[in-house]
């Protein structure tokens, strides 16, 4: 019993101390790293004329509808350090950084922008960039997302002008969206590759999967998603 009782005393103090470890990475690490980062955002968004906020306590899928990227497959946060504004060409988005677990230990954390498109009635799409490195861990989580649309009926549709470095999916009507994307759009991505482009409705998802956008970059990251807004604006 004494041998019991000296293991259970070891396992409460190792125990005890990866709480501290826990707790003190957090309020050391993160807190302030959180802080930062949501005052940079701030900072910027007020320079370019926008809305900032914080947390919203929802989760997107509750604004924007049961896109692929907000699907409820998919352990979800909520959408926090949210931008509002208005393109010049007056197309309204919402920005923000969003993150989800798609299975333990799995965790994807991007800056999204989401951009209503007015009269357009996209068909669902999802456009992949694919993985430089085909081993790293980012390249698992990559495939990893494909795999949980392949199972809610998303499938590869083939182009041969479809640049290399991406895979474009749909759940139907694979013949409107080959014409959505004519050899011209083909041609912008494959000059601006990295992206994923969700369409689905008026809304379009703009994001760089598992990167979140720097605050001094808000500027950049707006010009380039106002750049891809206006390729679908020009064929809705």
């Amino acid at each position: 019993m004494e041998v019991i009782k000296d293991y259970l005393i070891v396992f409460a103090v190792i125990g005890g101390g990866l709480s501290i470890l826990i707790g003190g990475y957090y309020y050391l690490w993160e807190v302030p790293r959180t802080r930062k980062r949501a005052s940079g955002l701030t900072k910027e968004a007020g320079l370019m004329g926008f809305s900032f906020e914080k947390e919203l306590a929802k989760n997107p899928r509750d604004f924007f509808g049961p896109h692929q990227l907000f699907k409820t497959t998919r352990a979800s946060k909520t959408m926090v350090n949210t931008i509002k504004g208005e393109l010049p060409t007056g197309v309204p988005f919402h920005i923000f950084d969003y993150g989800y677990s798609m299975h333990p230990d799995t965790d994807v954390e991007q800056t999204v922008g989401v951009f209503e498109l007015a009269g357009a009635d996209l068909l669902p799409f999802v456009l992949y960039a694919k993985a430089k490195d085909r081993i790293s861990g980012k390249a698992f989580r990559r495939i990893g997302l494909k795999v949980s649309d392949m199972m809610t009926g998303f499938r590869k549709i083939d182009l041969p002008s479809l640049p290399s470095r991406y895979d474009l999916r749909s759940p139907e009507h694979a013949d409107h969206v080959k014409r959505l994307f004519d050899d011209s759009l083909l041609n912008f991505f494959s000059n601006n590759p990295g992206w994923h482009i969700e369409g689905g409705g008026r809304h379009l998802l703009i994001y760089r999967f598992d990167i979140l956008m720097k605050p001094q970059d808000l500027r950049t990251f707006v010009s380039e998603c106002r750049d891809i807004a206006e390729q679908f604006t020009l064929r809705k």
